[in-house]
């Protein structure tokens, strides 16, 4: 957190220390910030922000000299880190000098309005100690915090369904200003039929169709594409976020896999199975640990390492991998909440669905002259050749890429500055870094270890059908584990009636 001035320097200490802190324990894959956001349908990026605003308001319940309302957003990780019993009341409250109690509303129209009042005042204070706005999409005013208090409800997903606005409604309208322009084409067809043209004039009626039909399919396509810069992205990507970026958890884990094998930290190996009876035998490849994990080592690097580990004699490449990949996950859900990787397979499927429709539309008009020209006994080839090129760029729209074209300006981008470093390691990867050999190995894929010393980690991990063989195209656990929630959480059903809840330091 910034520098505040006004703060005492011990109150300056102590806002350092909360942003410092940490609530999990060690680097879990399912982190507080990632559980948080799941349980309450939000981004990551979202969840992080929501938790350095409870820090923020957990200060002021200590030291703004009155009772303080949290916004329902920051009220929600302050219940989630109450589960964390060791971490909120062994670590957390001890940092604040004393203990955070939570106090749910007993209900009514006056308590309704004494936490009205301390939630106002909260704000207030919130002001005058960090002398900014507090940030509206956490801290929404009075009102509309309270506006639909107690309204919230679990919902077994197992067991219902929850549907929610898509993406693009908001933008609805620009959307449905494209569609009105393909359907422009709807009427104008109807008033003449364009099989009663000779081969001339139809092959001149199609081309311009076919011209005109692409082009109000890329507008469609692409009209709510990002084309803004890249903000609250770094110019410098993390070695493995731009492996993901490339070729997706896969290609994250793959990278620092070489890249540990590089370094000496860990060593593949073919292990000769006997098979059933002795016949039938087999290699299998076999990941060791041969030295030390680097001092610098990423989250994934840990998890390769640790998977590696489990056993001297070495473990199952799959396993080993498929420990990095899920961590690749997470690298992904951060590229996704960026802008950079389409939500999921199916979230640009609304944008491809209206162009590709189109293009269906034009070529299968295509399909129906070169029968009726057959049939008439004309020259069908030059529509042929316009019917097949429109049936290809049908194709092309109906293709989803992997990346968003925010993403692929980024990985091009990233791939530019990674020229010298492909060279290099082609020709001499024995003098590159394991973190050199990483790199090169996300952006550009396992292929390019192959002509290496190291083309038996390429060689084993396409043999594993580890690598996505059809690579990744552009587009322009649960539970409270140790012990359980026992104790000092919000006991009765948490925080009802009127929606309000406070926190008085102790």
């Amino acid at each position: 957190m910034a520098h505040t001035p006004g703060l005492k320097t011990n109150d300056q200490d102590l806002l350092k220390d909360l942003d410092a802190f940490r609530i999990d324990s060690g680097d879990p894959v399912l982190s507080f910030e990632r559980r948080l956001a799941r349980e309450n349908g939000w981004t990551v990026r979202f969840a992080r922000r929501v938790v350095r605003e409870y820090k923020r308001f957990a200060f002021l319940a200590m030291h703004a000299g009155h009772s303080v309302t949290p916004s329902e957003e920051v009220d929600q990780a302050w219940h989630l880190h109450l589960t964390y019993s060791r971490s909120y009341w062994e670590r957390f409250c001890p940092l604040l000098g004393g203990p955070l109690h939570h106090c749910p509303t007993q209900g009514g129209p006056a308590e309704g309005r004494k936490f009205f009042e301390q939630y106002e005042r909260t704000l207030a204070s919130y002001r005058d100690v960090f002398g900014e706005e507090p940030p509206s999409d956490v801290w929404p005013p009075p009102t509309e915090r309270f506006q639909n208090a107690g309204a919230g409800l679990w919902v077994d997903q197992s067991q219902y369904w929850t549907i929610r606005k898509p993406r693009w409604w908001s933008r609805r309208r620009g959307v449905s200003t494209s569609a009105g322009l393909a359907l422009l084409l709807v009427p104008a067809a109807a008033v003449w039929n364009p099989f009663d043209l000779n081969a001339i004039e139809f092959l001149t009626f199609y081309g311009t169709l076919m011209i005109s039909g692409a082009l109000i399919a890329l507008i469609l396509k692409f009209s709510n594409a990002s084309t803004g810069e890249l903000e609250d992205w770094p110019q410098q990507q993390d070695t493995f976020e731009a492996a993901c970026l490339a070729n997706g958890p896969d290609g994250a884990a793959a990278a620092a896999l070489a890249g540990l094998i590089q370094n000496g930290s860990l060593t593949l190996e073919r292990v000769s199975h006997p098979g059933l009876g002795g016949m039938f035998g087999k290699k299998l490849n076999h990941i060791k640990v041969a030295g030390d994990l680097p001092p610098d080592a990423s989250s994934i690097e840990r998890d390769i390492y640790a998977a590696s580990a489990v056993s001297e004699g070495g473990v199952d490449l799959k396993t080993v991998f498929h420990a990095g990949k899920s961590r690749g996950r997470n690298i992904e859900t951060d590229l996704q909440e960026a802008g950079l990787v389409h939500p999921d397979p199916n979230a640009s499927a609304f944008r491809r669905a209206l162009p590709a429709g189109l293009m269906t539309v034009v070529t299968v008009i295509g399909g129906m002259r070169i029968l009726v020209g057959l049939n008439r006994e004309e020259p069908v080839g030059a529509i042929t050749v316009l019917t097949i090129i429109s049936l290809i760029v049908t194709i092309a729209l109906a293709a989803r890429g992997y990346q968003t074209a925010r993403g692929n300006r980024q990985l091009n981008r990233l791939r530019l500055q990674a020229t010298d470093l492909k060279s290099a390691c082609r020709n001499a990867i024995d003098q590159r870094s394991g973190r050199d050999v990483a790199l090169a190995t996300g952006l550009f894929g396992v292929g390019i270890l192959s002509t290496t010393n190291l083309s038996d980690v390429s060689d084993a991990m396409t043999a594993d059908q580890l690598i996505r063989s059809s690579g990744y195209g552009t587009d322009a656990g649960g539970g409270c584990g140790d012990g359980g929630c026992g104790g000092g959480g919000c006991g009765g059903g948490g925080c009802g009636g009127c929606g309000g809840c406070g926190g008085c330091g102790g």
